[in-house]
């Protein structure tokens, strides 16, 4: 039920982000080097986006694998980019504390861009 849910609410705010330009933008980055299945990785990106709660803020989904998240974690911080980090719990696909989701922002589209424009959609 909440996979749907998050199918639902991430193809809403796809829409809205073709429909509606803004300067800010919410990046979610999956650890691709995890290989989880399409719903896991929906799951998790639902984890961190009910921890960003931002109306009309255009919301993308990119892949990277483990140390390019490394990577653009450190770079974040240092330009005082937000980030959340979802760790799983390991009941299914996953072992126990699996950084799965980084998720950058909400900030300057062109900020985030910096760190994210080599990086392909999930």
């Amino acid at each position: 039920m909440i996979n749907l849910f998050c199918i639902v609410t991430f193809s809403f705010l796809l829409f809205s982000f073709f429909k509606k330009h803004t300067d800010n933008i919410i990046i979610f980055i999956v650890n691709n080097t995890l290989k989880m299945g399409k719903g896991k990785a929906m799951a998790q990106v639902c984890h961190a986006a009910v921890n960003i709660k931002r109306e009309n803020t255009p919301k993308l989904v990119l892949k990277a694998e483990e140390y390019q998240l490394r990577d653009i974690v450190v770079k974040a911080k240092q330009m005082k980019i937000p980030v959340y980090r979802v760790y799983d719990a390991g009941r299914t696909q996953v072992p126990a504390g699996s950084n799965t989701i980084v998720a950058l922002g909400p900030d300057d589209r062109s900020k985030i861009n910096i760190l994210t424009n080599e990086l392909k959609l999930y």
